[in-house]
């Protein structure tokens, strides 16, 4: 069995060295990431900027108002890739950022920082991901706490409290199969009922262009179709709920 595995091993080196060559060293890396900064400041300054991870200094960039500028960076493939950049304006103030940090970013390949007096934000970019995302609120009409459960059958996010209007989001990466289907059970003063959150053959591509926006009221979950710009409701499931 050691000789077997020695040898497996052996001719996977072999395969490693024969074809990078061919494909370069995207082979053992992870996929390219796009990263944007703009310099969104109120007061009209100029923003110096200055990214670098160990040794990849991606140097120093001055924006006018407005102004922004990427760079491409390729996370490591042990997952720990952080890129800091400092941020320097007003003759002498400046601030440091992780504008990317493979634990909290990994899921994008494309980011965008705008960069204000009081810090840098990001803007959600859902649809340069592999992931898809969920927003759910509370819209209950009689102002009830809602209480969330969402799992599929093999991921379970727990569970959430939201007082009214308030909404949480998820995310996952639906299975190669077309068959992904992830359950909510909702309940609240007076009500328990549970719904299929989300289903690759209704959501996937068709309704959930970015994020599946739904928001929770008494009748059943509605759904922000973005090309309809409305929404379509639907019944709640019949009891008893499927796990």
């Amino acid at each position: 069995m050691a000789h077997l595995a020695r040898t497996i091993s052996v001719l996977w080196l072999l395969f490693i060295t024969t074809m990078v060559p061919c494909f370069g060293s995207d082979l053992a890396v992870s996929p390219e990431t796009s990263v944007a900064i703009q310099n969104l400041l109120e007061d009209q300054e100029n923003l110096t900027v200055h990214c670098k991870a160990g040794d990849h200094d991606v140097g120093v960039h001055t924006l006018k108002p407005g102004e922004n500028f990427s760079y491409h960076l390729r996370p490591n493939i042990t997952g720990n890739t952080i890129f800091n950049c400092s941020f320097a304006w007003n003759h002498g103030i400046c601030r440091r950022f992780d504008i990317y940090e493979h634990d909290e970013d990994n899921m994008f390949t494309n980011i965008k920082w705008q960069i204000y007096r009081d810090g840098p934000c990001m803007q959600h970019l859902f649809n340069n991901s592999n992931y898809t995302f969920l927003k759910i609120e509370n819209a209950l009409e009689s102002n009830d706490d809602l209480k969330v459960h969402f799992k599929s059958k093999d991921t379970d996010i727990g569970e959430n409290y939201l007082k009214p209007h308030e909404s949480f989001e998820s995310h996952f990466r639906p299975n190669v199969w077309g068959c992904t289907l992830f359950y909510c059970w909702y309940s609240w003063k007076g009500g328990c009922y549970w719904f299929e959150i989300y289903s690759d053959t209704r959501d996937n591509a068709r309704h959930c262009v970015e994020v599946c926006a739904w928001q929770i009221k008494k009748k059943g979950p509605c759904l922000y179709i973005p090309k309809d710009k409305k929404s379509r409701c639907y019944d709640w499931n019949a009891k008893p709920g499927p796990l």
